[in-house]
């Protein structure tokens, strides 16, 4: 089993993303190709009646050889193409994430609200609240208690991918809600 090489024909530069994926099918089939040599030798032998102990033992060492070499190569793919799709961000930021929170406002209560940070739940990166916009940021006071939807807009340039989590809340802690949002692998908002 070989990689698929790229069609002759093929117009203009390879992106990055069609790039690492042609490297990660290359390195998949490097190790499939190893695998599959190390199978037909390994039937070859049995077949001729010259299988021995002394094989049975060293098969499980040339397995592990070889899974080590690849293991080792698929690793430096991995970074060669993390290194590749973060070069091939540049550009114009991603758009702001945006979305809906729903809360509940007591009666007679005018209700000043805030974002905490939000904290990835992978990588630990945080989005500082600064980078978060709440509209409507106050609640009105009103004679009943009522729900009222809540647009918030996170920045999430140059932020990783992640969940990320926080809290939407008033300032004098009457309400308290959990949001969240997810962030894809090159920046850009997850719909």
């Amino acid at each position: 089993m070989t990689a698929p090489a790229r069609p002759p024909d093929a117009a203009g530069p390879q992106t990055p993303l069609s790039e690492a994926v042609e490297q990660a099918a290359q390195a998949a089939s490097q190790w499939l190709d190893e695998v599959a040599h190390f199978a037909e030798d390994e039937v070859g032998r049995l077949s001729a009646g010259n299988y021995h102990l002394d094989d049975l033992a060293t098969a499980q060492v040339r397995l592990l050889r070889i899974w080590i070499r690849n293991s080792i190569r698929t690793a430096g793919v991995l970074s060669d193409n993390l290194a590749l799709l973060s070069y091939g961000t540049s550009g114009p930021p991603p758009p702001p994430r945006m979305f809906k929170v729903r809360i509940g406002v007591p009666a007679a209560v005018e209700l000043k609200l805030r974002a905490s940070d939000l904290s990835g739940q992978i990588l630990g990166v945080r989005i500082a609240s600064s980078k978060i916009r709440l509209t409507p940021d106050v609640a009105a006071s009103g004679a009943e208690p009522r729900d009222i939807t809540i647009e918030v807009e996170v920045d999430c340039a140059r932020v990783p991918s992640d969940t990320y989590v926080g809290v939407l809340s008033s300032e004098d802690g009457t309400v308290t809600v959990p949001i969240r949002v997810a962030i894809d692998e090159l920046g850009g908002p997850v719909p």
